[in-house]
């Protein structure tokens, strides 16, 4: 007699554990936020509140100044996602903003100048 185990798991589990194990690329949309900051009230760590309800890290090695104009905007980023500390990280490797939040940012940094 062969005895087989089956344990279901939901699509996010089954999502997270693919993205820890390889380099795949993951794609989320969402707001961007600040997430820590230092001394001084400069933003030090950026987070995205994704649309499928979960908060990213956002770890970012040379965009993180165009990012930071970004604030509160719709974004969607690419990256790899990694788990640590029990927090969702995306390494970032792109990023573009949201088609409806092109206008009001270009005119934002217009009225700025």
């Amino acid at each position: 007699m062969i005895s087989i185990s089956v344990r279901l798991i939901s699509r996010d589990e089954s999502m997270k554990r693919r993205s820890k194990r390889s380099n795949e690329l993951f794609t989320v949309s969402g707001i961007l936020l600040p997430m820590d900051w230092d001394e001084d009230g400069h933003v030090t760590v950026l987070a995205l509140s994704g649309i499928d309800e979960k908060e990213y890290q956002i770890e970012v090695k040379d965009k993180k100044t165009e990012l930071l104009a970004l604030l509160q905007k719709e974004v969607e980023v690419t990256g790899l996602l990694r788990e640590r500390a029990g927090n969702s990280v995306i390494i970032l490797n792109n990023y573009r903003m949201c088609k409806r939040n092109r206008k009001n940012h270009d005119s934002d940094r217009r009225e700025r100048r």
